[in-house]
């Protein structure tokens, strides 16, 4: 491999090709390693030592080429401080050539929050309501429209909850059309189940 191409690494369902993620590069190989391919050139790993960010390589089991999809801020600076950048889920297909393409992309209030769905088509996440009272929290969906247009689907407000003053709310994918979403307490946490019509099912007090 090309020098500083190593890193977190995925292997695709049919065991024919790595992938290799790092700070700035994709990369996909074969299995043996040789034949060497870049993917993307540009922020991908957020952070530093243990608080590195690493996407998610999310593996489409339906297509004849190995395909897979993850979430990148390709506009962030990691030489800045700065908290929001647009984040852009791209496809990539790892054929005799390589392709890669955005399917879709929507604008974050905080990096890292937005969590890409088990099959890599929606994005959901949550903002503060006000950041002059954060203790309502407003929950946003992302989903892949026309594939001619790259901002995808218009965001949906699935829900807003609220959560205690000074406590962060959480939000994670139960499955491919069910969010997990809540706040942690001092004994365990309280959590709800939502779909993606909004029918919501406490799942604790």
């Amino acid at each position: 491999l090309p020098y500083g191409t190593g890193g977190q690494f995925a292997i695709s369902p049919d065991g024919g090709h790595l992938v290799l993620m790092n700070f700035n590069a994709i990369w996909t190989t074969d299995i043996n390693g040789e034949n060497p391919r870049p993917l993307f050139e540009g922020t991908v790993w957020i952070g530093l030592g243990e608080s590195i960010q690493e996407p998610p390589a999310v593996w489409d089991a339906e297509r004849d080429v190995p395909t897979f999809r993850t979430i990148l801020y390709p506009d962030h600076d990691p030489n800045m401080v700065m908290f929001e950048a647009p984040f852009r889920v791209y496809e990539f297909t790892l054929g005799a050539e390589p392709t890669a393409a955005v399917l879709f992309s929507g604008q974050t209030d905080f990096l890292l929050i937005p969590k890409l769905s088990p099959d890599g088509y929606r994005v959901v996440e949550w903002r503060w309501h006000d950041l002059g009272d954060q203790r309502r929290v407003d929950l946003w969906l992302t989903s892949y429209g026309d594939p001619e247009d790259e901002a995808g689907t218009a965001q949906t407000l699935l829900t807003s909850f609220e959560v205690p003053s000074g406590v962060a709310p959480f939000v994670r994918w139960a499955d491919e059309t069910h969010v997990l979403f809540g706040h942690h307490t001092r004994g365990g946490r309280v959590e709800s189940r939502i779909d993606l019509c909004g029918e919501i099912v406490p799942l604790s007090p």
